[in-house]
């Protein structure tokens, strides 16, 4: 995918193209709101961050499905998205086993 604006980029266009490429590889669609980006660390990047902010020194990011409950109507993640619109600290500071 084309990079230039990494600066102003979103990690959101940028799960979009893996997504996209995805598809056109193996027919299979992936639907945005079940995964998210991962640095190599393993710590989940929301959509509207800056690409700028998660680059390091590996530039290494990983598409990975969302943890197991993230998606239920009842959880913290589910009730800070409503609020806040977006992956939050519920999402972050998630244990490594459910990463």
């Amino acid at each position: 995918p084309d990079c230039s604006g990494v600066d102003t980029a979103m990690w959101g266009s940028v799960k979009t193209a893996v997504i996209e490429a995805y598809a056109a590889k193996s027919g299979n669609d992936l639907p945005f709101e079940d995964y998210c980006l991962y640095n190599s660390l393993g710590c989940p990047i929301a959509d509207k961050q800056s690409v700028a902010l998660f680059v390091d020194e590996d530039n290494d990011f990983f598409l990975r499905p969302l943890p197991e409950g993230a998606k239920a109507t009842n959880s913290a993640l589910a009730s800070s998205t409503k609020t806040k619109g977006e992956l939050s600290y519920y999402y972050a500071h998630g244990t490594r086993s459910n990463l």
